[in-house]
């Protein structure tokens, strides 16, 4: 999954659309800070929560191995595909559902990319969390949602401004 500039929205996905991400301010600042700890290399993870019928609650976000050689996580990042079976099965023994998907982007926006569009393609049903590291500080964070204009900016509730949380980890 590289990096390229920010992409235009393009159909992604037909999925109802969520109303809200609730992700708890503990949990967001540590994802936060575990991008900050990758910086220069892009991080990345799984979310895993709940799905109601106007929401996502993320309940979990484990950390993964960027599986990229070191030349290549600066713009990119892919996921240990056991580490994606792994997730699915917690959702088959009844815990967590895998939700979403987040990833840090090194010297750049919190904006979904090409290579995010095209890998958003592939799980219709996630969410995306990005996280922008600049110069070794969290600048912005988002999340987004496929759907028929590609990918949309999803609210997020914030117990904490988004510039004291970002304050909080950097």
């Amino acid at each position: 999954m590289t990096r390229e500039t920010a992409a235009s929205p393009t159909a992604v996905g037909t999925t109802q659309a969520p109303e809200i991400l609730h992700f708890p301010t503990p949990l967001l600042v540590a994802t936060i800070g575990q991008c900050l700890r990758r910086y220069p290399y892009e991080a990345c993870g799984l979310l895993l929560g709940r799905r109601s019928e106007t929401g996502i609650y993320v309940r979990q976000a484990i950390p993964c191995r960027n599986e990229l050689p070191p030349s290549e996580q600066q713009e990119a990042f892919a996921i240990d595909p056991l580490q994606l079976l792994a997730a699915e099965q917690m959702e088959t023994a009844g815990g967590d559902s895998l939700v979403g998907i987040y990833h840090s982007h090194c010297d750049a926006a919190a904006a979904p990319s090409e290579s995010d569009l095209a890998t958003a393609r592939l799980w219709p049903n996630l969410l995306w969390l990005i996280v922008a590291i600049e110069a070794d500080a969290a600048s912005d964070y988002a999340s987004w949602w496929p759907g028929n204009g590609g990918l949309r900016r999803l609210p997020m509730t914030q117990p904490a401004g988004p510039s004291m949380l970002l304050s909080a980890v950097s």
